[in-house]
C-alpha cells in the first residue's frame, strides 16, 4: 500500500471517529459538518473528499462490514462447498465481529436508523451487496437440495438480511449483551423453518 493511500485512509478514519464522537455526545441531527471537521482537524473540502455528505459517514460502518465479510469468505478454504448453515454462520460471525469492534458506532447508527428511515435507504449499496451475496448462497443451497425451493432466493436473502438488522435492534435494546449469539440464534430459527428436513 503506497503512502498516499495510507494517509487517505488515516484521514477518513479520523473524520469518521470525530463524527461518531459528536453523534454520540450531542446527537446526529445536532451535529454539523463544520463541527466534525473542527474535531477532526481537517478542512471542509477534505471532509467532502472522503464523504459526500454527513449521512455518508454512517455508511462507513456498512462499507467496513462488507469488506470484512468478503475478506473472511476469501480466506475460508472451499467456502462454496460448505453446507449452507455453516456458510451463513461464518458470515454472521464476521458481521458480529464488526458490530463488537464498532459497538458505540453501531449503537449510534441503530438509533438514527430507527428515527430516520432515509439513512437505511442511503446505504442501499451495502444492503444490495449483502442481499446479492446471501441470494447467491441460498440459490446454490436450493440447487443442492439443502433449502426448500418454493421461495425465490432473493426473498430468502431479504429475510436473512432482516435477521441481521433485527438482531442489531435486539442487541441495542438489551444493553450489555454479546451481539453474535443473538444473531446466530435468530439465524438458526429461520434456517430451521426453510431447511428441507424441517417439514
Amino acid at each position: 500500500m503506497n503512502k498516499r493511500k495510507v494517509q487517505k485512509e488515516a484521514t477518513a478514519a479520523r473524520i469518521f471517529a470525530a463524527a461518531m464522537e459528536l453523534f454520540q455526545t450531542q446527537g446526529y441531527r445536532a451535529t454539523t459538518v463544520e463541527q466534525i471537521t473542527q474535531r477532526a482537524g481537517v478542512a471542509k473540502g477534505t471532509f467532502f473528499t472522503h464523504f459526500p455528505s454527513k449521512e455518508a459517514v454512517l455508511n462507513h460502518v456498512g462499507d467496513e462490514q462488507m469488506q470484512r465479510v468478503n475478506t473472511t469468505i476469501a480466506a475460508a478454504g472451499g467456502f462454496a462447498a460448505w453446507p449452507v448453515r455453516e456458510q451463513l454462520k461464518l458470515i454472521y460471525r464476521s458481521l458480529g465481529e464488526g458490530v463488537t469492534q464498532n459497538a458505540p458506532f453501531v449503537r449510534t447508527l441503530a438509533i438514527e436508523a430507527l428515527v430516520q428511515q432515509s439513512l437505511l435507504d442511503y446505504d442501499a449499496a451495502n444492503i444490495s451487496a449483502l442481499d446479492a451475496l446471501l441470494a447467491t448462497i441460498i440459490s446454490a443451497a436450493q440447487a443442492r437440495g439443502e433449502i426448500r425451493s418454493g421461495s425465490s432466493a432473493a426473498e430468502v436473502a431479504t429475510l436473512l438480511r432482516g435477521v441481521y438488522f433485527v438482531a442489531i435492534i435486539t442487541w441495542f435494546q438489551q444493553g450489555d449483551v454479546p451481539f453474535t449469539p443473538i444473531a446466530l440464534r435468530y439465524l438458526d430459527l429461520v434456517l430451521d423453518g426453510i431447511d428441507t428436513k424441517s417439514g
